[in-house]
């Protein structure tokens, strides 16, 4: 629902009732859309990573 301002309370306006709509459409096609590989969890694999020798690494 689109809210407007009218006298310091806000009130549906039935103008962008269409528009409101149409965006509610895409928003739950594309908030929907799921990953083909999903993310792995933050620090999985690096037990054991040792940085190649080209890698300038500053910092352990």
């Amino acid at each position: 629902m689109i809210l407007a301002p009218t006298a310091g309370v806000f009130r549906p306006r039935a103008s962008l009732f269409p528009e409101a709509e149409r965006l509610r459409r895409y928003i739950i096609r594309y908030d929907t859309i799921r990953p083909a590989h999903p993310e792995l969890p933050y620090g999985q694999g690096k037990e054991g990573f040792k940085a190649p020798a080209e890698w300038r690494v500053t910092k352990p």
